[in-house]
């Protein structure tokens, strides 16, 4: 029987710290989404004077911007989502090898 194949196994000292990089880009992502959509949300109640490219821009960008926002919002909140995703992989695949490798230790 040959051995098993180093590739096989779960490397959990090199996840961790790349979900705690990934939860360290949110914070990062967070702050500057929340600016961001200040930052929109005030240059749209700046929009130009009522001339004619602005009455020509403004009726087809406001119902489209309005439609993104939640799904743009809700995929920012995904992120954090997705981070805490990887976390329970983690701990679910340390308690299934722990728990696995019982009956191995028991034949000693």
């Amino acid at each position: 029987m040959s051995a098993p194949s180093p590739d096989i196994h779960f490397d959990e000292s090199l996840v961790r710290p790349a979900l705690d990089a990934l939860s360290e880009e949110r914070s990062e992502v967070d702050a500057a989404w929340l600016a961001a959509t200040s930052a929109i949300k005030n240059g749209e109640s700046h929009f130009g004077p009522p001339d004619t490219l602005n009455q020509a821009f403004r009726p087809g960008y406001a119902p489209r911007a309005q439609r993104l926002r939640p799904d743009a919002d809700r995929r920012q909140g995904q992120y954090g989502e997705l981070v805490a995703a990887g976390h329970d992989s983690v701990e679910i695949y340390r308690r299934g090898d722990g728990n696995s490798a019982i009956p191995f230790l028991e034949l000693n």
